[in-house]
């Protein structure tokens, strides 16, 4: 812990500590804006999805107002107006234009029935018991099989043998003179494996 209070004591008395970034020589900061300002606004009505909606915001200092708009599904236009400062914080009013297009369905009540009033009693008649009978019994048996193991025929495969490919001696090219005193000649020759030109 020692070291790391001399290695800070001799930073800051050399003054290699500072404050903010490093700026190349010659270079000025940027100044900073008291009172900063900004405004925007947007506003979108696509009739093929139905979106409807509008932004406005604007910044004087520290304080910030807005408004935005939103078309709800029921068809009423919702309405926010806010408010954000260093002192009130954000503040947002919301209201409501419009009457909505969507209506819910009322309740409907069924009315009371009366049950009917029963003169007499009911006395249940004997059933008769039923005579329960077990299904026959059955019984099933797997056919009889023999099974028994083949010997198994092995033959081993030919052992494989790599050699370079054949050698195959080409015929001798033809060698012609040249004439003497010919400045500009051209000699090609072909075979069917080879062709030279020069």
């Amino acid at each position: 812990m020692a070291l790391l209070q001399v290695v800070a004591l001799v930073c800051a008395a050399l003054g290699v500590v500072r404050a903010g970034p490093l700026l190349p020589a010659g270079q000025e900061p940027e100044p900073f804006d008291t009172n900063p300002q900004y405004s925007y606004s947007y506003t979108i009505q696509d009739a093929v999805t139905g979106d409807t909606k509008g932004h406005s915001e604007s910044r004087n200092g520290d304080v910030v107002t807005g408004q935005y708009s939103v078309v709800d599904a029921d068809g009423t236009r919702r309405i926010v107006d806010y408010t954000a400062d260093a002192v009130h914080g954000f503040n947002a009013v919301v209201r409501r234009e419009g009457t909505p297009s969507v209506h819910a369905a009322p309740i409907v009540r069924a009315a009371p029935v009366a049950a009917p009033v029963v003169a007499r009693a009911f006395v249940p008649a004997p059933v008769p018991a039923s005579v329960v009978r077990s299904a026959p019994f059955v019984q099933y048996s797997s056919p009889r099989f023999s099974y028994s193991v083949q010997p198994v025929a092995v033959a081993s495969a030919p052992v494989a043998r790599y050699a370079p490919a054949p050698y195959n001696a080409l015929p001798a090219l033809p060698s012609y003179a040249v004439p003497s005193g010919a400045s500009n000649v051209h000699t090609s020759v072909s075979t069917p494996y080879h062709s030279y030109s020069y």
